[in-house]
C-alpha cells in the first residue's frame, strides 16, 4: 500500500488523488491474479457485439482463406486465363461443332472428294488460266477472269456443307467443310480445305473470301456459304487473255546513208552562206 500518512496538515488535493488510483490498480491486479480465467470467459449469447468481435477475430496471414478449401491448381488458373481471354468461348464454339458435324479430320483422309496432289497441281493451273482477280470491298465482290464465267450461282452439294471461313496471319482464307456419312470413301467429319482442292470430279475450289467459297463447277462459276453469311454483291470484270506484241525493225541502206550525207552537206553549206553574209 502506498504511503498515505499525512505529516503535513498543507498537503494538497493532488497527493489525495494519487494515492486513491494507486490503491485502485492494486485492486485490479489482485483480481487478475485470484481468478484468471475471468479474463477468457466465453461471451454471453445475448451480447451480440461480443459475439461479432469473437467472429471478426482471425489468426494473422488467414484472412479470406478458409481451413477446409483446397489451393487453386494450375487447371483452374488455367480456366480462369482462358476465360478472360475468350478461348472458352472458342472451346465451347467448337466442342459445338464437333458434336455436330464430327471429329477434325484430314483432307489426306478422303482423296476421292478432295483429290491428290496431282488433282491439286491441275487444279492450281487450271484456276491460274481463268481466275485473274478476286478482291473483296465490303459486300461487293470483284471478280477478274479470262473466260466465259458469269455471275456465279448458289451450288448445294449433297452431304457437304460449309461451315465457315478461317483467315491466318498471312491473309490466306481457309474453308472448313463438313462431310456426311453420304459421302462414298470418306469418314464423317470436318476438314479444313484450301483453293485448289477438289469437291470431287465435278468442282474444284477457285477462291475462298469470308463467309463463301467459289467452286468451278463443269466450267460454270457457282459459290457455297455459310448460314450466317450475307449474298454479296457479284461484279465480274473480263479480262482478255491474249495480247499482241508489234515489233518494227528499222536497217540502214546505201540509199539512206547517201540520203543522210546530202542533207549534212546541205545543212554545212547553209551555215557557211550565214557566216559570210554576217561578216
Amino acid at each position: 500500500m502506498p504511503n498515505c500518512k499525512m505529516p503535513h496538515p498543507t498537503i494538497d488535493r493532488f497527493r489525495h488523488l494519487v494515492c486513491a488510483l494507486g490503491a485502485l490498480s492494486l485492486l485490479v491486479l489482485a483480481a487478475q491474479l485470484a481468478w484468471p480465467d475471468s479474463a477468457h470467459a466465453a461471451p454471453d449469447p445475448a451480447d451480440k457485439s461480443a459475439l461479432a468481435l469473437d467472429e471478426s477475430d482471425e489468426a494473422p496471414g488467414s484472412a479470406g482463406i478458409e481451413a477446409d478449401e483446397p489451393a487453386p491448381t494450375d487447371e483452374d488458373e488455367r480456366s480462369a486465363g482462358s476465360a478472360e481471354d475468350g478461348t472458352a468461348d472458342d472451346t465451347a464454339d467448337d466442342e459445338a461443332d464437333g458434336a455436330q458435324y464430327g471429329p477434325w479430320l484430314e483432307p489426306e483422309q478422303c482423296p476421292a472428294l478432295f483429290g491428290d496432289a496431282k488433282d491439286q497441281d491441275y487444279n492450281r493451273r487450271v484456276r491460274e488460266a481463268k481466275l485473274t482477280w478476286l478482291e473483296t470491298r465490303g459486300n461487293v465482290v470483284e471478280i477478274t477472269h479470262t473466260t466465259s464465267w458469269k455471275r456465279p450461282f448458289y451450288l448445294e452439294l449433297a452431304g457437304i456443307e460449309l461451315v465457315e471461313t478461317e483467315i491466318d496471319e498471312d491473309g490466306e482464307w481457309s474453308a472448313v467443310v463438313a462431310v456426311e456419312d453420304a459421302v462414298p470413301d470418306c469418314p464423317s467429319g470436318r476438314y479444313l480445305i484450301d483453293e485448289d482442292a477438289s469437291l470431287g470430279k465435278q468442282a474444284r475450289v477457285v477462291g475462298v473470301i469470308d463467309g463463301t467459297m467459289l467452286v468451278d463447277f463443269e466450267g460454270r462459276l457457282a459459290y457455297l456459304m455459310t448460314q450466317d453469311a450475307e449474298i454479296p454483291t457479284w461484279q465480274m470484270v473480263w479480262r482478255s487473255g491474249w495480247y499482241f506484241i508489234k515489233r518494227r525493225e528499222v536497217t540502214a541502206t546505201k540509199s539512206n546513208s547517201r540520203a543522210r550525207t546530202s542533207r549534212n552537206r546541205n545543212r554545212n553549206k547553209r551555215n557557211r552562206n550565214r557566216r559570210s553574209r554576217r561578216r
